[in-house]
């Protein structure tokens, strides 16, 4: 392969093909084009020739790089922070931010790798912009577990703070990240109103 235009049809097909077999032949063809490459000459290719969209087929090459999180946890914090920048003047916000659903499916980061994305969401609990609590309290479950939340103390005393965020969307996320790490208050109580939204809603979406 001479360039990551090579697989990008069959990156936005991936799911249409029929085996698994042939889902990890196009993964290790990237892996290998990827390893064989110069970083940012890689990363500029791709970046050219794949949109930061869900629709784009950015996510089967972000699976694939994921193999080697400790060359790309650099890159994939960086493209976290492009993420950002974009949503807000983007008209599909949510296509932004489920093309980086594959970098938070790594399997056991490194301390070095997780501090990396705790460092870079947590500023964001704060924002005054709706869209930047949502996005930071959704992935910070991606690195913050039960796994390691000792480590991450803070984290939790913030996602508490956000369980009375002035919107459910950023509220509901709150109390499904501190379910997920075994830590929401004793005694915490969902709003009646929150209860019937997480039913009839969904939480996920930006908009």
């Amino acid at each position: 392969m001479n360039h990551i235009r090579e697989v990008k049809e069959d990156a936005i097909n991936f799911f249409g093909f029929g085996s698994d077999d042939e889902r990890h032949a196009i993964i290790r063809k990237i892996v290998d084009y990827a390893e064989s490459s110069e970083t940012n000459h890689f990363i500029d290719e791709l970046r050219s020739t794949f949109e930061l969209s869900s629709e784009s087929g950015i996510g089967v090459v972000y699976e694939a790089l994921a193999k080697n999180p400790g060359r790309w946890c650099d890159f994939f914090v960086e493209e976290y922070q492009r993420a950002f920048k974009m949503v807000l003047t983007s008209a599909a916000p949510d296509e932004i931010i489920s093309a980086l659903d594959d970098i938070g499916n790594i399997e056991s980061p490194d301390d070095h790798m997780t501090d990396s994305f705790v460092k870079l969401l947590t500023p964001y609990f704060n924002s005054e912009h709706r869209f930047f609590r949502q996005m930071a309290v959704w992935f910070i479950g991606d690195w913050v577990t039960e796994r390691n939340v000792n480590r991450y103390r803070h984290v939790v005393t913030y996602l508490r703070e956000r369980l009375k965020d002035k919107h459910w969307k950023v509220r509901l996320l709150a109390k499904e990240a501190l379910e997920d790490m075994d830590q929401l208050p004793a005694g915490f109580r969902i709003r009646p109103l929150d209860r019937l939204k997480e039913k009839w809603f969904n939480q996920y979406e930006l908009k």
